[in-house]
């Protein structure tokens, strides 16, 4: 984001003592009033506190429930973390709001969330992960992500399955890299990263460079997880989230810049075969496709379709 340097005034005007210290109070009193965050969380389940197989991530496996409870645990934490920074700042307007972000984006135990949280659920949603998320927020927190496909990292994928790589304008992509480009488009920064240690690294070379991190794991395998203690991650999240929205001024929206150059590279020729089928998709080779595209709603949406829609 570029800042721009006003001039100095020429000449400052002088008032009494008493008009300074009632200028003061008025407009002092008037921003409090009108102050208020809004703080947008995108919350995946692979890089969740306390997550080590993949049957605590799906439906109908039998450590599922497992898994919903400590998604709904890192987002109360996240949201407590939220709460007390506002407190401590005087802020009483605070906007929440939670779009599940994984598999059928209906894990969380919505009524175990935190009081006043608004929840954004289910997966038909052309926006998936960044559902709902526009400028009038002020912050995204990502929590329980993971490292993008074909990297060392636990459960590491980019959208679905069928996506080798990923690139958007030359810069390797995975879904955190997504969210946080369309976030920026919007004028938002990503100011708290929580998931396996290989996602955090890979936030941080990224999008996250300024991002308050929270790593929950490490990968043993891509299949096995070497765990933190749930009660001490869930504190770090607390504590960071808070954090993260008191330095809030410190933290920029990832900008990419328009237009937007996505090129996909997938296991099957023959989705390539069908997706040159799209207007403005090009194939590159075999298994390579690309497309440009100045409008980022766009850009997300038709990458959405290409790797979790569009079926062959």
């Amino acid at each position: 984001m570029t800042r721009i340097a006003l001039p100095r005034p020429a000449r400052r005007r002088r008032f009494a003592p008493g008009v300074c210290l009632a200028l003061i109070f008025f407009a002092t009193t008037g921003a409090e009033a009108q102050e208020s965050w809004s703080v947008y969380i995108s919350a995946d389940m692979e890089g969740l506190t306390g997550i080590g197989t993949p049957a605590m991530t799906s439906n109908g496996q039998k450590d599922y429930a497992v898994g919903r409870r400590m998604q709904t645990r890192d987002i109360n934490a996240a949201i407590a973390g939220i709460r007390a920074a506002a407190a401590e700042r005087g802020i009483e307007d605070v906007r929440i709001v939670v779009n599940d972000s994984h598999g059928d984006h209906a894990n969380a135990y919505i009524e175990d969330l935190a009081p006043g949280v608004e929840y954004v659920q289910g997966s038909l949603k052309p926006l998936g992960m960044v559902a709902q998320l526009d400028d009038s927020f002020d912050a995204a927190m990502y929590l329980g992500y993971h490292a993008r496909a074909r990297t060392a990292g636990f459960l590491a994928h980019t959208g679905s399955g069928l996506v080798d790589h990923l690139e958007i304008n030359g810069i390797p992509s995975g879904e955190g890299e997504m969210n946080a480009a369309f976030a920026g488009a919007m004028g938002v920064p990503v100011v708290l990263v929580h998931g396996d240690r290989h996602y955090i690294d890979q936030a941080k070379q990224t999008y996250g460079s300024t991002a308050r991190a929270v790593v929950s794991k490490r990968a043993v395998t891509a299949r096995a997880a070497h765990l933190r203690p749930p009660a001490e991650v869930h504190a770090e999240l607390e504590r960071e989230a808070r954090a993260a929205m008191l330095e809030l001024d410190r933290h920029e929206p990832w900008l990419v810049g328009a237009p937007y150059t996505v090129e996909m590279t997938v296991r099957s020729t023959a989705h390539v075969d069908v997706a040159v089928a799209i207007p403005g998709v090009e194939r590159v080779d075999s298994n390579t496709l690309r497309f440009t595209e100045p409008d980022v709603s766009i850009a997300y949406k038709l990458i959405r379709v290409l790797y979790r829609f569009l079926s062959v």
